[in-house]
């Protein structure tokens, strides 16, 4: 299920993202961004530029995003409301747990 949605999400996904995001595209990972940004720093320091970064790690921020923002966003771009409501339900019905050693977590 998850490989369908993730599929049907790429549409609106590839049009809003800006070309140097990795996360969630097929065959480009953090290293490429690393490589691009090596690259791009390099260029800059030869033309007496200066160059500077700031960090931040954004690997929790979906899970901070109240749901009807996400769902007002995708309704925005274009998905339809039936869409919507699927994605609706599938982010506000979901249970996790944890296994190991053969233990389950409640």
């Amino acid at each position: 299920m998850e490989t369908i949605i993730h599929k049907e999400m790429s549409v609106f996904r590839d049009h809003i993202w800006d070309s140097k995001i990795a996360a969630y595209r097929k065959g480009y990972s953090c290293q490429h961004v690393l490589l691009r940004l090596v690259e791009d720093w390099k260029l800059a320091l030869e033309n007496k530029q200066q160059v500077g970064a700031i960090l931040m790690d954004l690997s929790k921020a979906f899970d901070c995003l109240p749901r009807q923002l996400i769902i007002a966003r995708l309704r925005a771009y274009g998905m339809s409301v039936e869409g919507c409501a699927f994605i609706w339900s599938y982010l506000t019905s979901r249970k996790q747990r944890v296994k190991l050693s053969g233990h389950v977590s409640d």
